[in-house]
């Protein structure tokens, strides 16, 4: 993303932060209309392995088996 758009970057690997800490950084950047984008090193949920993801908003699931999620 740097080199795309010469502003500074952060990274954040999921295995070293919580879920709700990474959920927080999510909706944080999105409100502030951040350029964001996902990658997984394993595929898994549907995310193929090594292919990046632009990130273009967040919800939370409300009621069924996926409460919360």
């Amino acid at each position: 993303m740097r080199y795309m758009t010469g502003m500074p970057t952060n990274t954040y690997h999921s295995n070293t932060i919580s879920d709700a800490q990474l959920w927080t950084l999510v909706e944080d950047g999105l409100s502030k209309d951040y350029n964001m984008g996902a990658a997984c090193q394993v595929s898994h949920f549907n995310m193929i392995s090594g292919h990046a993801y632009g990130t273009i908003g967040a919800v939370t699931l409300k009621g069924g088996a996926n409460d919360g999620q």
